[in-house]
């Protein structure tokens, strides 16, 4: 078949529109916002990927352990933020019901996603997540309170907004982290980089913070204080100005939570099917091991009319401590 120079030309066009909207829908504010991380060495922490996915169709994992040493699992599905609950943290059986509906396509919660849970000291739980329009133009930080973790009553009001440096109103992915002296810190991502407030009345009213160390096209945070007063971030970054391309997932060093140093290489990579690695979520699961969890994005099939498919799963991988 012959093609001419004018249909080569439409063509190419095509090709470059269905990749641009794909960005768009598919990669959200999280990365496509932000300013390229052009090189990564070689990591120096090895952390070895779990067989498996741990959950099919999901995105913005939250993983907490229950007073009986089970562990619960938030996510975000297209209904909105629903749970499930394992006895080791690798099989798990899904709740029934959602934890939080999607609101109208009217609210600024028409899209709930990226929750992150703490306790109350008289008890119950409070959560934070995120919340935008239909269209995605504006992120904020709500939250709901609980007794049971299963039952959620939103509050009125917002706990936080922020504009990113290119004047868009982004709070998201928010990450909340108790310290020994019982302040609530909340690191959360403007879609271009990584933010932080401080509670001292269990989360209700939050006094922003300024970070330094922190590159552009750093997202998705999520925040571990180790026995020995050494704070772990893990967090998103791109390789890329498309963002659909070679994202991974960093760390970075702290010794107050606020003056942070990005770590050498990189803790996950995605697997050659995928072009993502997002919304990383740390915990302890003994003394001597940590589990990452993250959700990958395969590539999926662009079709005959341009749509196109990407699978999204939530994924693990171990580290042994030395």
């Amino acid at each position: 078949m012959n093609i001419t120079a004018k249909n080569k030309v439409k063509i190419i066009l095509t090709v470059i529109i269905v990749i641009l909207f794909a960005s768009f829908f598919y990669g959200g504010y999280r990365i496509g916002l932000n300013q390229a991380v052009t090189t990564f060495p070689e990591p120096e922490e090895v952390w070895a990927k779990e067989p498996g996915v741990r959950i099919d169709g999901a995105t913005a994992p939250s993983v907490v352990r229950l007073a009986d040493g089970t562990w619960r699992i938030y996510y975000t599905v297209k209904e909105g933020i629903v749970s499930a609950l394992s006895q080791d943290g690798v099989q798990w059986v899904k709740d029934e019901g959602v934890r939080l509906e999607n609101k109208s396509k009217g609210s600024d919660q028409a899209l709930v996603s990226g929750p992150t849970l703490f306790t109350l000291k008289d008890g119950g739980f409070r959560m934070l997540y995120e919340g935008s329009d239909a269209k995605q133009n504006t992120f904020a930080i709500f939250s709901a309170l609980s007794t049971d973790g299963l039952v959620w009553t939103r509050e009125k009001g917002v706990r936080l907004t922020d504009k990113n440096q290119f004047g868009q109103a982004i709070a998201a992915s928010p990450n909340v982290v108790r310290t020994a002296q019982g302040e609530l810190f909340c690191y959360y991502g403007d879609g271009n980089t990584v933010k932080a407030a401080i509670s001292k009345d269990q989360g209700v009213t939050w006094s922003k913070r300024t970070l330094t160390g922190f590159p552009q096209a750093s997202v998705d945070p999520s925040v571990i204080i180790m026995t020995d007063g050494v704070w772990r971030m893990y967090f998103a970054v791109s390789e890329s100005t498309d963002h659909l391309l070679n994202s991974r997932i960093m760390s970075a060093r702290s010794t107050n939570g606020l003056d942070w140093s990005v770590e050498k290489g990189a803790r996950v990579v995605a697997d050659k099917k995928a072009t993502q690695v997002l919304d990383p979520d740390i915990i302890m699961v003994s003394m001597g091991k940590m589990r990452l969890y993250y959700v990958q994005l395969d590539k999926g099939v662009i079709d005959g009319k341009g749509a196109n498919s990407p699978v999204l799963s939530i994924r693990s991988a171990i580290l042994e401590l030395k």
